[in-house]
């Protein structure tokens, strides 16, 4: 049998070698190819990994920027508001109306409580003729209005800048990796000298991404019809600060006098009152009719579009609030700016976001968390032993305990919701976390960091 074998070797010995040979390099073509699949899915890995540290980098700095942006538009919104409700001349004429004695001696807060300090003559324009009666009604109604439209202007204007903010970013970022790709490509095609020819190696990617991610940050460089776009885009923020926010008082009012019109100023209120009086005019305000049904009880959610974006009718006008070094396109006062069809699809987005469902509940918690840090100041001042001794949460307060709580007078809470009127008009950046608390609870909100999110990743 071995000599059968060794014979057989022997007469196919150019095939056996020929097959040997053909198989060690096949092996070698294969260790060869699964060796460079592993080192190209490594690159991969490594190129993913650093992309997405770039994005959440430029995603969290987006955010940073939007918080920053909204704390430096804040008082050309909250400032105007404040000047439209006379609260502080009411008061100032009830207490020329009562001397230098409190107003009421059952309860009633007196004038200088209600009244923040002021260096100037009181000035008596808005109830003059009106008995004692008339002007607490009037301080009841402003007052409580002024509040509610502070803490919903507010929770826009983060809302809208976040939304606004993202929009551009994600273009930016976008364009950033159009850059880095060209600029990898070039690393291999393109070598300056002989002497810079490519290494075999990889590409620092990390290098690549760093040096972009700073040069876009401390020298961000667009051509400059995408930076009209964008200053263009951002103009209709004009909207929200001088013609949205007019609307949004309108709707207040009448929320807050069919709530509060009834109510005397001497009612004694509970803290479990209190809250529900303002989650009845939390939902008036955040409900409509619902104009497709025959049920005239049923709502469906606004979506404050009307507040945050002016009609296409009027489209025009607020880009006419721009500057004219702003535009390229001539002088004339006349002359119609253009919408491009970049800034049409922007604006269009905005309305979509604004109108879905992720936006609606977004703005519910927004203002959510304005009120309650409105309730908790209320509660602080006014119900703290009564939460203290009870050892409950304003929340799990029941009609069990309805008839034994707390109570106090409507007309005391005034001296604290006016001063809480004014915490908004504070705008210290030296003192942010004190002067920005409303906007500081707002800017926390893990939906609108989810809906920011949302935004940004939007590639349509």
């Amino acid at each position: 049998m071995a000599l059968g074998l060794l014979s057989f070797v022997n007469r196919h010995k150019n095939k056996l070698f020929i097959a040997t040979g053909l198989s060690i390099a096949g092996a070698y073509m294969t260790y060869d190819f699964i060796s460079g699949k592993i080192s190209e899915w490594g690159d991969n890995m490594a190129e993913e990994r650093i992309g997405i540290e770039n994005l959440r980098r430029r995603f969290e700095q987006n955010q940073i920027d939007a918080y920053g942006t909204t704390v430096a538009l804040l008082p050309s919104l909250t400032d105007p508001i404040i000047e439209e409700f006379p609260v502080e001349d009411i008061t100032r004429e009830l207490q020329a109306k009562r001397g230098t004695r409190s107003i009421s001696t059952s309860g009633t807060p007196s004038s200088s409580d209600i009244l923040p300090a002021t260096n100037g003559a009181a000035v008596f324009k808005v109830s003059e003729g009106k008995s004692k009666i008339q002007l607490w009604n009037d301080l009841k109604l402003q007052s409580i209005t002024r509040i509610f439209v502070l803490i919903y202007s507010s929770a826009l204007l983060l809302f809208l800048t976040r939304l606004q903010l993202n929009i551009i970013g994600r273009t930016g970022y976008v364009t950033s990796v159009v850059n880095i790709a060209d600029q990898k490509n070039n690393k291999y095609k393109q070598p300056d000298t002989a002497a810079e020819q490519p290494s075999d190696g990889p590409i620092n990617l990390d290098s690549i991404w760093a040096e972009e991610f700073e040069r876009e940050i401390t020298d961000t460089i667009i051509d400059e019809e995408e930076l009209a776009t964008n200053r263009m885009y951002l103009t209709f923020s004009w909207w929200l600060l001088n013609k949205g926010r007019i609307l949004l008082k309108e709707r207040v009012e009448k929320a807050v006098a069919k709530v509060f019109e009834p109510i005397n100023p001497r009612t004694e209120l509970s803290l479990l009152n209190f809250v529900e009086l303002i989650d009845k005019v939390r939902f008036i305000i955040e409900n409509k009719p619902n104009t497709d049904s025959d049920d005239t009880e049923r709502t469906t959610p606004y979506s404050y579009l009307e507040n945050l974006l002016p009609p296409s009718t009027l489209e025009h006008f607020v880009l006419k609030q721009i500057p004219k070094l702003t535009f390229d396109q001539g002088n004339n006062d006349d002359e119609q700016v253009e919408i491009t069809p970049t800034l049409r699809t922007m604006l269009d987005e905005t309305a979509d976001f604004i109108e879905s469902p992720i936006g609606t509940s977004t703005m519910k918690d927004l203002v959510s968390r304005g009120i309650s840090i409105f309730v908790d100041s209320i509660t602080a001042i006014h119900f703290k032993e009564e939460l203290e001794n009870q050892e409950i949460k304003v929340e799990e307060l029941t009609e069990s305990s309805k008839s034994s709580a707390q109570t106090i007078k409507l007309a005391s809470l005034l001296a604290t919701i006016t001063r809480q009127a004014h915490r908004f008009s504070e705008s210290d950046l030296d003192n942010i976390g004190e002067a920005n608390s409303y906007i500081d609870l707002m800017n926390d909100s893990q939906e609108l960091q989810g809906f920011g999110a949302v935004v940004y990743s939007n590639w349509n």
